[in-house]
């Protein structure tokens, strides 16, 4: 347990993410990866949030983190992250989320990220990490 915890906390210190707790956005900055280069976006709409996504990608730009709190959803996406392929899931059934991410994974695919709000299943999976 133990060794679990410290594990954790270590990946935690690593990689930068954010987190939303009681209306209050938290991040965690590291020195020492290997991004060249880092960038947020964020949006009320879930729609908006995808168009952004893909403009991301289409900037060389990697998804590294999503999150959602207070009506928001925001991921970091970062370059230099190594992945060759990522690949974004977006479903509103649990069941269909969880197929969808298994067909994924039989082709190679990790999954990096997940997150829920407003009803809403959302994966980030890459290839190549």
């Amino acid at each position: 347990m133990k060794k679990s915890f410290l594990s954790s906390l270590v990946l935690m210190l690593l990689i930068p993410t954010l987190a939303m707790a009681e209306h209050f956005w938290v991040g965690v900055f590291t020195k020492g990866t290997p991004y060249t280069d880092q960038t947020f976006i964020s949006s009320g709409k879930l729609a908006n949030f995808n168009y952004a996504i893909e403009k991301e990608w289409e900037n060389g730009f990697d998804i590294i983190d999503i999150e959602y709190g207070n009506d928001i959803w925001m991921a970091i996406a970062a370059k230099g992250t190594g992945y060759k392929q990522q690949v974004y899931v977006h479903k509103r059934d649990w069941k269909k989320f969880d197929a969808t991410v298994e067909a994924y994974k039989k082709q190679g695919f990790d999954l990096l990220n997940v997150e829920n709000g407003k009803g809403h299943w959302l994966g980030i999976l890459v290839k190549g990490s």
